[in-house]
């Protein structure tokens, strides 16, 4: 049996997240801009926190082997 995955977000989806709650929270950042800084910063929190989603998401599987 396997275990569960902790998360299912992904790089694209961790983006989609940032791009809808930034008007929120800086109203005037135009998260359209490819250009941006912005948008570019958030690529890459996106792509860090789809590695250590990964990561986490195979710690039960290394800790039933462990045990």
């Amino acid at each position: 049996m396997t275990a569960p995955p902790i998360s299912q977000m992904n790089s694209e989806t961790t983006l989609a997240e940032i791009k809808k709650k930034a008007p929120f929270y800086v109203p005037e950042w135009n998260t359209e801009d490819e250009r941006d800084l912005g948008v570019g910063l958030s690529r890459i929190f996106a792509n860090m926190t789809d590695t250590i989603t990964s990561r986490l998401n195979e710690a039960p599987q290394d800790r039933k082997s462990v045990v």
